[in-house]
């Protein structure tokens, strides 16, 4: 027996020990928050090799306490299914997650590409229940997400702290359908999560029970002792012009702006609207997007404009709008783009120090952030890792993927949670 098989059977006996022991009072072994623990390798074809690293680093930090889950995020050509076989004999944790283009983390240096993270969270005070969907369609998808989550719900006493998703991957769906299903379901828990990513040409997976899946989406509920901080920011809201109300929309597709065709308002906007082909379309809009302000709600958001009918007179946004919405046009620079992690840091953090002065603490921040922020960046896409270690330093470890479209929580009018999609955003949740 290797050394590693005899750290991962020694972990379970540990783990099985803190299982028993909490179920009596007085022992002293329950830890009263969540820890975590980071690992992350260059090694993509040889799983066996992989497995062995990311679960040494792991072991060598962390002691298991009764609950834990391990959250991988992967280069999309990594040998991901082997690995997740290797690691379900050295590792005594199960483990979720997806394919993204790159991965932010302490480990990682903040950024990098072509590797392997992996994050376990612990805790004697918090349960994890997953679940996966059914294969999902546009036309069975809020059922899929709503029997998945009563099945992992069944686990959970009570609602749900935190709803982590990951969704499939196609872009079929409006991503609006997650956060909207699972807010109806759960009466309103929290839902944080992304859809995952992956090379050009390859197909964005998740992962779960050693399985990877492109059609289907990933729940993971955390109940008991915890209380999430969640943070976002985009597009900030003194850059943008022409604020206009919408005035004639249907779901994602607007008509009209300010009471006049919807090509009028972007022209008005200098916006050239004569694409070539559709790659040229994309282009166009990478860094260019509508800055949306809920004014019932009191909430703002982005949305991307993915695909205009020049002749049938609308446009054609990534998720949800509504007639009376407020919209601007706003751009994003790679400048707009590290200004906005360093305040989405500061605010989180804030918040943070408040909660540990009323006895709380935190054991990671979950991250996600758009696949478009990534393209901007480039080839400099390492500057919005950078920006985290900076802010973040080594207070908390934080982890997290490069998302097709970010799940957070916005918080509006009387404080209500309003759990949201979101489109070239940087998203934290700090556990």
């Amino acid at each position: 027996m290797t050394k590693l098989a005899v750290e991962c059977l020694l972990a379970r006996h540990i783990a099985r020990i803190y299982q028993v022991c909490t179920i009596e009072r007085g022992h002293g072994l329950r830890t009263a928050h969540m820890e975590s623990a980071i690992a992350f390798t260059y090694e993509l074809d040889d799983a066996a090799l992989g497995a062995e690293e990311l679960s040494r680093q792991i072991l060598s930090k962390l002691t298991l306490r009764a609950n834990s889950i391990g959250i991988l995020f992967c280069d999309s050509d990594a040998d991901y299914i082997g690995l997740l076989e290797a690691l379900a004999e050295t590792l005594p944790v199960e483990i979720i997650g997806c394919t993204s283009v790159g991965m932010l983390g302490h480990e990682t240096k903040g950024f990098d590409e072509i590797c392997v993270s992996l994050t376990v969270l612990t805790a004697d005070d918090c349960l994890f229940s997953t679940a996966l969907s059914e294969p999902m369609t546009e036309d069975n998808a809020a059922q899929a997400i709503r029997q998945a989550y009563l099945r992992a719900a069944s686990a959970i006493e009570g609602q749900p702290k935190l709803i982590y998703t990951l969704t499939r991957g196609a872009h079929d769906i409006m991503t609006d359908v997650y956060p909207d299903t699972l807010s109806q379901v759960s009466g309103g828990a929290p839902v944080f999560g992304g859809v995952p990513s992956g090379n050009e040409g390859d197909v964005p997976v998740v992962f779960y029970q050693g399985a990877a899946y492109e059609d289907r989406t990933l729940l993971l509920l955390v109940g008991g002792d915890i209380e999430p901080i969640f943070e976002c920011r985009s597009i900030h809201p003194d850059t943008v012009v022409q604020k206009r109300p919408i005035t004639r929309c249907t779901d994602n597709i607007i008509y009209e702006i300010g009471g006049e065709p919807v090509f009028d308002y972007l022209k008005s906007l200098q916006m050239n609207l004569n694409f070539q082909n559709r790659d040229d379309m994309v282009l166009s809009f990478l860094s260019k997007s509508l800055y949306v302000e809920d004014v019932e709600s009191d909430i703002s958001f982005v949305r991307t404009i993915r695909d205009v009918d020049l002749e049938k007179g609308y446009v054609v946004v990534n998720n949800k709008i509504k007639q009376g919405d407020l919209v601007s046009l706003g751009i994003l620079s790679r400048k707009d783009i590290h200004e906005s992690v360093e305040e989405c840091i500061d605010t989180l953090l804030k918040k943070v120090r408040k909660a540990e002065e009323g006895g709380r603490k935190f054991g990671v921040i979950l991250c996600t952030s758009c696949i478009a922020r990534y393209l901007i960046l480039s080839p400099d896409r390492h500057l919005e890792g950078k920006a985290l270690i900076e802010g973040i330093g080594e207070q908390i470890p934080f982890t997290g993927f490069y998302s097709w479209g970010e799940i957070c929580p916005l918080f509006g009018r009387d404080n209500a949670c309003i759990n949201k999609s979101h489109d070239k955003t940087m998203s934290m949740c700090a556990l």
